[in-house]
């Protein structure tokens, strides 16, 4: 991803991912999908190089 002249030297995230589309959160399993630290973004020459994977939602920050 091009980040358009955006200084950032660092990235950290969180993600939400899910094994499957039907994954939910329930008051039966509250917890089946929860926000973990993502690591495996990467700055590099004004560019964010990003893996996502299948079922999720990332949050990056640049610094």
């Amino acid at each position: 991803m091009d980040l358009g002249g955006l200084k950032a030297s660092t990235v950290s995230g969180r993600i939400l991912r899910a094994d499957k589309l039907q994954d939910y959160n329930s008051f039966k399993i509250p917890k089946k999908i929860l926000p973990v630290a993502y690591n495996k973004a990467k700055v590099q020459n004004g560019l964010v190089d990003i893996e996502v994977p299948a079922f999720s939602v990332i949050v990056l920050e640049l610094n």
